[in-house]
Parts: C-alpha cells; structure tokens; sequence
C-alpha cells in the first residue's frame, strides 16, 4: 500500500472546492443517489470525497483510493480553486478632528482580476473621498472612534475584508513662536517679526526653536506675550550646554515687541543644535 502522492492529495482539494461550489439548486433536484451520474450530481461527487477523505486519514492509498480518485476527476475535470482576494486596510491611526486621515489598502489577488474597491463607515461618521480606490480620505470625523471597512471584489465574485479603527482627537491649539538671527541687537519691530522663521508650539509649554546657526550672529526668539514665562534654556543634543535665562547668562529677556516677549543672547553667539525653551521663573 502506497502513501497518497501529492498531486493526487492536491486533486482532492480541488475536489473539495468543486462540492463546494455546487448550486443548491443542483442539489436539491437530485432523485435517484448516484444512479446515472451526471457532472455537476452532488451527492455523487459528495460520497465520493468523503470516502476519499477516509481513505486520506487512513493514509490507504490502495485500489478502491485510486477508483474514487478517477470518478472524482471525472465529475471535476480542469476546475481550478477559485482563491478569493485579501486586503489590509493599514494600522489603527489616531488623528485630530480637524485634519485628514488616510489609511492605504494593501491588495493581494486571488485567483482573478480585482473589480471593485470598496470603503464604507461600519460606525461613526466621516466623508470619505477616493472610496473606490485602494487609498481613502476620510474628514470630518467624530472626536472617539470611527470604524472603516474595505471590501475588494474579483472577476470571480470571490471577496475580501478588513476593518481600521481611525480615533479621532480633540483639536489641538498651537501658536507661533518666531525666531530670527541678527547682526546686531537691536530689537526688531513687530512687523519684521512677523516676517520672520517660526515654529508652532503648544501654548504654555516647553519648546524646541531650531536656532542652529554656524555664522557669529545674536539670536532672538519671540514669543505671545500671555505665555508662561521660559527660566532655562537646554541644548537639545549636548546636555552640558544649557543654563538659566535672566541677567549674567547666555539668554536674557528684552523689553517686549508689540505682542512679544523676547528672549536674545547677550552677545554674538552660535548654535551648533536647536535649543529648548524650559518654562519656569526667570532670574532678575
């Protein structure tokens, strides 16, 4: 007695998928068992796989196996499996209320051609854009979660799924914080700090201010005059650099520009890293 080689093993799955495949109402205009066969008879084809199945488990591969393996190859003929598509619909993503979120689907076909992309919202709220494409937008989300599915849909009606939780946060408020290098220190006026480079932070908290600067020039940063006042300052790669902001070190704080509180270095410096702003009381 031989072991079931795999071709045939690989047959039987075919086998398998055919029965799968057979319409209910074949199945349910069968009369007569396996009397006068026809091709698409599922309860020949269906007695025949599971003997076939036994037959597997007992790893018997005698001659009844090889009679079942030849009826079934009869009623199945050149079937292939039709293997349905899968999708990714991405990582989870947690996104403020008011910008855009967008998830990329990762497509992989089965045994046909992808025909249709489809994003629909299963709970939450949101506008989506592009939803019949791998990549979808979606805005105006609800602060909490919104959960999205995508469906994908080939030549052979087989499909595919996944689900992507987009968590919506609440807004959060930033202002501007300007900064600018001078050949003198001389305050600028209001309008020219307007004009200048500058990051947004949020309001009443540390920050980092890119004043890296390779020519010996003064620095002058700009902030809201209504925010916390900043005490220390820290090079934000080399930790030995660093010190307290008010009269005797490297940062002191000037008279205000229009809406601005500034903080500028006494004297023409560089920077060789950003710098960290540090909220706190500042020395007299």
């Amino acid at each position: 007695m031989a072991d079931f080689p795999q071709p045939v093993l690989d047959d039987i799955q075919r086998g398998k998928a055919f029965l799968s495949e057979l319409d209910a109402e074949d199945s349910a205009n069968m009369e007569l068992g396996c009397v006068n066969c026809c091709v698409t008879n599922y309860e020949c084809l269906s007695s025949i796989m599971n003997s076939l199945e036994m037959k597997v488990s007992l790893d018997e591969y005698d001659d009844d196996a090889i009679k079942l393996y030849g009826k079934m190859l009869i009623i199945i003929g050149d079937y292939t499996i039709k293997v349905p598509p899968t999708v990714d619909a991405g990582a989870n993503q947690s996104v403020p209320i008011n910008e855009t979120a967008i998830f990329n689907a990762t497509i992989t076909p089965g045994s046909a051609a992808i025909t249709n992309i489809q994003w629909t919202i299963v709970s939450g709220s949101g506008t989506l854009t592009n939803a019949n494409t791998a990549n979808v937008s979606v805005d105006d989300f609800i602060e909490g979660n919104t959960v999205l599915k995508v469906v994908v849909t080939d030549a052979n009606g087989r499909t595919g799924s996944d689900t992507v939780t987009l968590t919506g946060t609440a807004v959060v408020e930033t202002i501007k914080v300007y900064y600018r290098f001078q050949d003198t220190n001389v305050l600028p006026n209001e309008a020219t700090v307007l004009a200048s480079a500058f990051v947004n932070v949020i309001p009443n908290s540390d920050y980092v201010v890119p004043v890296t600067t390779n020519s010996a020039k003064y620095v002058m940063i700009f902030e809201q005059g209504t925010e916390t006042f900043k005490a220390r300052w820290v090079d934000t790669v080399d930790s030995d650099n660093n010190g307290l902001i008010g009269a005797g070190n490297t940062w002191d704080i000037t008279s205000d520009v229009g809406q601005f509180r500034s903080y500028t270095t006494q004297f023409k410096t560089q920077f060789d890293n950003p710098i960290q702003l540090i909220k706190g009381i500042p020395q007299p």
